[in-house]
C-alpha cells in the first residue's frame, strides 16, 4: 500500500512538472505598452488590434500602420520601440540584437508629406498607374511590332 501511494505521488509530481514546462514554453515574454494609433498583432492566422498592456508570446508579429506606435516591453527589461509603418517579430534574445530587428514596411508619413501626398492620394496613384498599364496592354496586345 505504501509503495502504491509513493508511486501515485511521484506520478502526480511528474505530471505537474510537465505542465509547468509546457506553460513556460507557450507563455508570454513581453507586453505591449504605450499603444498609439493602429497597431496589430498576429493571433493564429489573423491580425487583430492590440490592447494596451497586452501580453505576447515569442513568435507574435507586431505591425504598426501609418498612425501607429508601440513599445514591446520584454520581461527581461528590454524595450523595443516601433514607430509608424514598422513590424517586429517577438522572440527571445539579447536586447542589442532585438533592437536591430525592427523593419520598416512602407513609407513614413513624413516621406509622403515631403512629396505632398496623403496616404489616400498615394494609394490612388498606385491603383491608377496599374490601371493605365493594363489599359495599354489591352490596346496593344494584338498589334504587331516592327523590328525597326
Amino acid at each position: 500500500m505504501k509503495t502504491l501511494l509513493i508511486s501515485t505521488l511521484l506520478g502526480v509530481a511528474a505530471m505537474a512538472g510537465a505542465g509547468t514546462v509546457g506553460a513556460q514554453q507557450t507563455g508570454t515574454v513581453a507586453r505591449l505598452t504605450n499603444v498609439e494609433g493602429s497597431v496589430l498583432v498576429s493571433q493564429g492566422d489573423a491580425m487583430v488590434a492590440v490592447a494596451n498592456n497586452q501580453r505576447v508570446p515569442a513568435g507574435a508579429r507586431i505591425v504598426t500602420t501609418g498612425s501607429g506606435k508601440v513599445i514591446v516591453r520584454y520581461d527581461s527589461g528590454c524595450d523595443v520601440s516601433l514607430k509608424e509603418n514598422q513590424r517586429f517579430t517577438v522572440r527571445v534574445g539579447e536586447c542589442p540584437v532585438l533592437l536591430t530587428e525592427v523593419v520598416s514596411v512602407g513609407p513614413s508619413q513624413g516621406a509622403m508629406a515631403v512629396a505632398g501626398l496623403t496616404t489616400t492620394e498615394t494609394v490612388l496613384g498606385i491603383v491608377g498607374a496599374g490601371a493605365l498599364g493594363y489599359g495599354a496592354y489591352e490596346v496593344f496586345k494584338n498589334k504587331s511590332v516592327s523590328p525597326n
